[in-house]
């Protein structure tokens, strides 16, 4: 929360409460996606603010993370995809089963 004042970008939340990670790091993607590489000045502003924020490693993790964000995004729907129909064949396979029993 600290880091997110410091920032200014937005911690999103889930309707159990719990931060949406991928929602979070995309607001923050959209912000700061504007600050032009050629614009020396704003980058450093901007480095210096999230390391102050994030620390140095930290940084690193969060600018990779932005930065790689649509394979993120892609990646994690992928997995979130496979957990659901892993989840459907499951429960199909326990009605199944229940009926034989």
């Amino acid at each position: 929360v600290k880091a997110s004042a410091e920032v200014g970008f937005d911690i999103i939340v889930n309707d159990k409460g719990q931060m949406n990670i991928i929602e979070t790091i995309g607001s923050m993607k959209n912000k700061y996606e504007g600050v032009s590489s050629k614009n020396y000045s704003a980058i450093k502003k901007l480095a210096d603010l999230f390391n102050k924020a994030f620390g140095q490693e930290a940084f690193k993790s969060v600018s990779n993370l932005m930065t790689q964000f649509d394979s993120l995004q892609n990646n994690f729907k992928t997995v979130q995809d496979a957990s659901i129909n892993s989840g459907a064949t499951m429960e199909a396979y326990n009605k199944i089963t229940d009926t034989t029993k």
